[in-house]
């Protein structure tokens, strides 16, 4: 199933990520380059924002992730504890 979804959520996922790392680093936003221009301009134009938000939603989801299942344990004990007085 992974081979069917990525494909078509990776370009939003992207798209975000440049957006959220292009507003961290204080860039403008690029305009879309034309065709035929070389990788290596096209990377250094997109890809330090892109990896910075990509870092940033790791960074994130991974603490917003431990924390949301820290407090869902501590509730289902308190509730547990709650129950059995």
């Amino acid at each position: 199933m992974t081979m069917v979804t990525n494909p078509l959520t990776i370009g939003f996922w992207l798209w975000l990520a440049y957006q959220t790392g292009a507003l961290v680093l204080g860039q403008p936003l690029a305009q879309p380059t034309p065709t035929g221009v070389a990788a290596p301009t096209w990377l250094a134009e997109f890809g330090w924002p892109t990896v910075m938000g990509m870092g940033l939603f790791a960074v994130g989801g991974s603490a917003g992730g431990y924390l949301s299942v820290k407090m869902i344990w501590r509730l289902r004990v308190w509730l547990r504890r709650r129950a059995r007085r």
